[in-house]
């Protein structure tokens, strides 16, 4: 994926705990948790005319936040495979 930095049509999404989160994310990500009771609701606030980054640390949680945000009418969206473990193990900086 190309580097969309500063696109206000391009978001991250990080999907695990925030206490995962404050361990290490991808620079500009924002932590929607997935286990959270009001995930359905931040995700349906989202614009549906962006394109969307979804990340998690191996890739099951993400992949599922995509499907559910695919299933409600998100054209854009698309789950970093493998997810913060494969993202540091390509070398790639975590932010603290």
């Amino acid at each position: 994926m190309e580097s969309r930095r500063g696109d206000p049509d391009f978001s991250i999404i990080d999907v695990r705990t925030p206490q995962e989160f404050e361990v290490g994310h991808i620079a500009g990500a924002v932590n929607i948790d997935i286990y959270s009771a009001g995930f359905e609701n931040e995700i349906r606030r989202l614009g549906k005319n962006k394109i969307y980054a979804i990340y998690c640390r191996t890739g099951s949680r993400s992949r599922a936040a995509a499907e559910f945000m695919t299933a409600i009418g998100f054209p854009d969206v698309f789950d970093l495979s493998g997810g913060t473990i494969a993202w540091a193990g390509n070398s790639l900086p975590l932010l603290k």
